[in-house]
């Protein structure tokens, strides 16, 4: 997305009088893009009203989200958010069920390294893993057979 300020520069240049290819090449624009503003086809971004507007000279504070040193809101936060709103959207409507099992073919070096670490993560209390191919209950000679 170009900044509404390079846009406004754009306008600016075209109402001098350079062309559209000298106008690109002096702001590192694509012509095509440099003709769509010229002709109104490219969106004016510089009015969203879901755009948080950010003082540039606000103090900066700790993000509970993420942890950056940031100028609040963060936009990071509210951008991580909306994506992972819309992946939960796609994903609800793509996939109704869930697989009743992952089907994970191993070597059998990097399977005994596999069941190595998850013993040792179930000993150190962690949650087992849901999407783990290999499941608590089936012994490796279940698995096997």
């Amino acid at each position: 997305m170009i900044k509404p300020i390079v846009i406004a520069k754009v306008k600016r240049l075209l109402a001098e009088g350079l062309s559209q290819r000298a106008i690109a090449r002096r702001l590192g624009i694509s012509r095509g893009t440099i003709g769509a503003i010229a002709n109104g086809r490219r969106p004016d971004y510089s009015d969203r009203a879901d755009e948080p507007k950010i003082d540039p000279n606000a103090p900066k504070v700790r993000c509970g989200g993420c942890g950056g040193k940031v100028a609040m809101p963060c936009l990071a936060c509210r951008d991580r958010a909306a994506a992972a709103r819309k992946r939960s959207k796609v994903q609800g409507s793509r996939f109704k069920e869930e697989p009743a099992e992952l089907a994970l073919e191993l070597r059998p070096d990097h399977q005994a390294r596999y069941e190595e670490v998850h013993r040792a993560r179930q000993a150190a209390g962690e949650e087992p893993n849901p999407q783990s191919p290999i499941h608590p209950e089936q012994s490796p000679a279940d698995r096997a057979a």
